[in-house]
């Protein structure tokens, strides 16, 4: 499978949930639409979502955010 963006919400196109993965193959959690096909976002190890945004593109900013700023304390 090709990831293309830096964030890639795997199998959007077909499905109701799926895995959030980096462009380089890094798993960091699932994604899922609600009852109003909104998407959000749960981190790997987390039971409640972190991020909700009604826009895709959008949610996927804000989890690429996320994501850099987690990397930039390691």
């Amino acid at each position: 499978m090709e990831l293309r963006w830096p964030i890639n919400l795997v199998g959007i196109e077909t499905d109701i949930e799926g895995d959030v993965v980096t462009k380089d193959g890094e798993y960091l959690g699932r994604w899922h639409f609600d009852e109003n096909d909104e998407p959000y976002f749960t981190p790997d190890g987390e039971s409640d979502y972190l991020f909700f945004h009604p826009f895709v593109p959008m949610l996927c900013k804000k989890i690429l955010e996320w994501h850099e700023a987690k990397e930039q304390q390691s």
